[in-house]
């Protein structure tokens, strides 16, 4: 899914340097306060969403970027 995620707070900007929870390990850090967004299909991609799943007997954890 291609979506546009925009913040709710600060006029629609982002945080440049937001507090993190550092004490996970992961790849993305959480940030220590919520973070409200409002989702909005792209343009480009509008209508044109596909999702494709398989069966699977295991769980991980996935990070992309």
């Amino acid at each position: 899914m291609q979506a546009d995620l925009t913040p709710t707070q600060n006029s629609g900007q982002w945080e440049k340097n937001p507090a993190l929870v550092i004490g996970d390990i992961s790849s993305v850090l959480h940030p220590k306060n919520d973070v409200e967004v409002e989702v909005k299909p792209k343009e480009a991609a509008f209508g044109k969403w596909t999702l494709k799943m398989g069966e699977s007997m295991t769980r991980i954890t996935l990070a992309s970027g």
